[in-house]
C-alpha cells in the first residue's frame, strides 16, 4: 500500500477543522479490501483532534482511491496526522 497526501492547505489556524486529502494506492499483487481508521486520544500535548472510520472498499492491483480526512490542529508548526490505519 503506498499512501499520498494529494491535496492539503500550508497555513492552518490552531483550533480550526481543515479537511485534506489523501489518495491510496494498492501496491500488492492481490485485491485487498480496505478499510481507513484514525484515532486522536485527547490527552495533554496531542497535535491535534479527529477521528475517523470508514470503509475504502476493495482495491484491485495498482487501483487508487482517493478520500477525505478532517481533523483540528492544536498547536503551531508542522503536524504528523499518526496513526492512519489502513
Amino acid at each position: 500500500m503506498r499512501l499520498e497526501v494529494i491535496d492539503a492547505q500550508n497555513i492552518v489556524k490552531i483550533g480550526e477543522p481543515f479537511t485534506f486529502v489523501c489518495r491510496v494506492t494498492n501496491t500488492a499483487e492481490r485485491i485487498m479490501d480496505l478499510l481507513a481508521k484514525l484515532e486522536a486520544l485527547l490527552e495533554f500535548g496531542c497535535d491535534y483532534t479527529g477521528a475517523a472510520e470508514f470503509d475504502i472498499g476493495k482495491l484491485t492491483p495498482g487501483e487508487q482511491r482517493e478520500f477525505p480526512l478532517t481533523v483540528c490542529p492544536a498547536r503551531l508548526g508542522l503536524i504528523k496526522i499518526s496513526p492512519l490505519l489502513l
